[in-house]
C-alpha cells in the first residue's frame, strides 16, 4: 500500500487538484478588455499574414515598443488556431499552463528537499500568493507563459539536461 501512495504521489495530486479549482472559475469569464484583445487581434493578424515565404512582417509588428516576443505570439496563434475566438477553451488552455506551472513547482521543490510536504506549500505558496495575482484570469499577459518555461529550465538544470538549459533559456528570452 505504501508503494501505491509513493507512485500516486498524494501530495503532488492535491496540489493539482487545488490548481484545478482554483482556475475553475475563469472558464466563465469572457474576453477581458486589458490585454485579451490585443493578443486575439494579433493572432488574427498572423492568420491573414501567415505565409512561409513572407515573414518580415512578423518580426516588426511590435516594433513600436521595441519587444521581440515570438514565443509568446506563436503560442496566441496557436491558440487561437485551435480555439478560435472561444474565450473557454483559451481559459482552458490557461489552466493548462498553470497546471504544468504547479507540476514543475513541486518536482523542484521536491527534487531540492526529498520531503512532499514541502514541495505540496510550495506549490500552494505559488498559486495563493503569486505576486502577479491578476494572471490567474488574464489571457493576455506573458507571465504564466515565461513562468513556465523558466521553471522548466531550472528542472532540466537540476537533472543537468544542459541542452534542453539552454533551448529554454533561448525560448526564455524569446518570450517576454
Amino acid at each position: 500500500m505504501t508503494n501505491l501512495f509513493r507512485r500516486l504521489n498524494l501530495s503532488l495530486i492535491i496540489l493539482l487538484a487545488v490548481t484545478f479549482f482554483v482556475m475553475l472559475p475563469q472558464l466563465k469569464i469572457p474576453w477581458m478588455l486589458i490585454d485579451d484583445g490585443e493578443s486575439l487581434r494579433i493572432a488574427q493578424e498572423m492568420d491573414n499574414h501567415f505565409s512561409p515565404k513572407d515573414y518580415g512582417w512578423f518580426l516588426s509588428f511590435e516594433k513600436e515598443s521595441g519587444r521581440f516576443r515570438p514565443v509568446y505570439w506563436i503560442y496566441h496563434y496557436l491558440t487561437y488556431k485551435a480555439f478560435g475566438c472561444n474565450s473557454a477553451l483559451h481559459h482552458l488552455a490557461h489552466l493548462g499552463i498553470y497546471l504544468l506551472i504547479s507540476f514543475f513547482i513541486y518536482q523542484i521543490v521536491f527534487r531540492l528537499s526529498k520531503d512532499r510536504l514541502s514541495a505540496l506549500l510550495g506549490g500552494l505558496l505559488f498559486l495563493f500568493f503569486d505576486p502577479a495575482k491578476e494572471n490567474l484570469y488574464r489571457l493576455g499577459t506573458a507571465e504564466p507563459l515565461f513562468t513556465l518555461i523558466i521553471l522548466c529550465l531550472f528542472y532540466f538544470l537540476i537533472l543537468q539536461k544542459f541542452r534542453l538549459v539552454i533551448i529554454f533559456t533561448l525560448l526564455a528570452y524569446l518570450t517576454k
